[in-house]
């Protein structure tokens, strides 16, 4: 027999009110674990959450309280974040600080010019942003990188995003003229 209106709505609530009882926890362990980088705390802070929301249904009383077993997927969900992107990211850095191969242009994130420039922005991106720009220069299309790293569409665009406004800011420190 399907679920009634009511039914779904009534979990729809239960679920934003673990996940408004619960933000404050996953904020303070996100900022724990990600030192003073703020984008790889915007990025455990949504594992933590989207872990909330899975653990849900797989709750089990008879183990222990509901807030514990909250707590510990939330945080499991992050530092597991942590471990697969840090061992990314150092196969990224061996292929991605070698530019000797990369032709550089105008098209590339709309600003980058040079390879001292780019060796400077990829000092200053996370994890997630670099494998999010790698996979992008892979495929050719953020559609495609979605698919090559198997994250939400909104995942890789917000990387994406994030790299463009570190490039301009980057653009702004060495050259203010060049600002918008």
């Amino acid at each position: 027999m399907g679920r009634t209106p009511t039914e779904d709505r009534r979990d729809a609530t239960d679920l934003e009110s673990v996940l408004v009882a619960f933000l404050p926890f996953v904020r303070k362990q996100a900022g724990i674990l990600s030192g003073n980088d703020a984008h790889l705390k915007d990025d455990l802070i949504q594992e933590g959450l989207f872990a909330l929301c899975r653990s849900a249904g797989s709750f089990d009383p008879d183990r222990g309280s509901y807030a514990s077993f909250a707590c510990s997927c939330a945080r499991n969900a992050m530092i597991s974040y942590l471990r697969r992107t840090s061992s990314s990211r150092e196969d990224l850095v061996d292929e991605t600080v070698s530019l000797e191969d990369l032709e550089v242009g105008e098209d590339l994130l709309g600003i980058a010019e040079d390879r001292e420039f780019l060796g400077h922005l990829l000092d200053r991106l996370t994890p997630v942003e670099i494998a999010a720009v790698d996979a992008l220069w892979a495929c050719g299309s953020v559609g495609r990188a979605v698919g090559t790293l198997g994250w939400p569409y909104k995942r890789v665009e917000n990387a994406l995003a994030r790299v463009r406004n570190k490039a301009r800011r980057l653009v702004a420190e060495r050259d203010p003229s060049k600002t918008e």
